[in-house]
This record gives structure tokens, sequence and C-alpha cells, in this order.
């Protein structure tokens, strides 16, 4: 009589099922060999609120605001208070360095750049994202940076006056009107609403 050492298929199926879940990385539970997906999270931002007293426009000019990054790590999306009444042009944002305070003049000379599209029906104002998450850009804790805006069509940006966050500084340039290079924008002492979000190192 010959005797067979082989197990039955669902023997087979179920050391196999065992071995899987003692394999590092395997596991379905919080353990440090399946690592969560790494959450974005605030940096630096300025909040105006829903009663924002100060509305400029992008379009006739450029717009750009400067910010002191808080955390080292991966750029993940920008967050603007915006608003637009079905104007043509989607929203041109970017990241840009600056040089001594000033955003780097060159549209080419950026960390990261994406659109936001037109919305389907005229926008109260709101938060419209700006998905930066695919450039793969880096940003370093202390480095001065800039969110620059600019439009073939028309949006609004909201924002307080009299300076209500120290760390922020806004210019303006438009070749229509003579003004090729980043102006300090000292009209109210604006401060515009931008919400920075990253995946710290």
């Amino acid at each position: 009589m010959i005797r067979s050492n082989a197990l039955p298929v669902g023997g087979l199926l179920l050391i196999a099922t065992c071995a899987c879940l003692a394999t590092p990385g395997c596991s379905d539970d919080d353990s440090p060999s399946c690592p969560a997906t790494p959450i974005a999270q605030l940096d630096a931002n300025y909040d105006p609120g829903d009663y924002a007293n100060v509305t400029a426009g992008i379009g006739y000019y450029d717009r750009a605001l400067t910010f002191t990054v808080q955390q080292t790590g991966a750029l993940h999306h920008v967050e603007l208070r915006l608003d637009n009444y079905l104007q043509p042009g989607p929203l041109i944002v970017d990241v840009r360095r600056t040089a001594n305070g000033v955003p780097v003049q060159d549209d080419r000379d950026v960390i990261a750049v994406t659109a936001i599209a037109v919305p389907d029906t005229s926008s109260y104002v709101s938060w419209f994202t700006a998905d930066l998450a695919g450039s793969g850009a880096q940003v370093v804790a202390g480095d001065v940076l800039a969110i620059a805006c600019r439009s073939a069509g028309y949006w609004n940006w909201y924002g307080d006056s009299n300076n209500p966050n120290p760390d922020s500084s806004v210019y303006y340039r438009s070749s229509g009107a003579g003004v090729y290079t980043w102006t300090l924008d000292t009209s109210f002492e604006v401060d515009f609403g931008f919400r920075l979000y990253v995946i710290p190192e």
C-alpha cells in the first residue's frame, strides 16, 4: 500500500494564507510593517473668514503672496479664498522662490504649477484647491516662497486689510499697466486667504 504525505488542497490554501499573514508588509493591522498612507498637514496659512473686507482681481493684474514654510516635506496642495463669475480662463497657480523676499519674475522658474478650472456655475467666495501633489516638489522649513496667480479670465482673491498676517506680503504686476515686475502692494496692507498643505518628512 502506498501512503501519500500530500496535504489536501484546502490545507495548502490554509498554509499559504498563514504564511502571507506572517510576512512583513502583508498584515492588515497598523503595525510598523504596514505604514499608514501619509496625510497632508496644514502649514503656512491665513483665513480671512466669511467677512473678508478686501477683494483683488486676478486677470488684468497678476497677484502673488509670500509666506514662510513651517515644515520640511512634500508640497501637496494650496487652497485660495476666491470667487469666479463664469469668467473665461482658468486660474494658473504656482509656488515659486523669492529673492530678498520678492517673488522671482520668470514664470518658468517655479517649484510647482497647476490650474484651477472655471467653475460650472457662478461661485460665491469659497476655498478653491490647486492640486500640486503630482509635482514631486519638496519644501524646506524656513524657506520664504510665494504663491503666484494669473489668468486670461477674471478671478477675485479675498483678504483683509491692516496687515493681519505679518508673515506675508502681497505683490502685483501687469504688463498692460506698465508694471512689468513684481511690485509690493501697499494700498491696504492686505493679506489674502490661503492654506498651504505639506506631507512632512
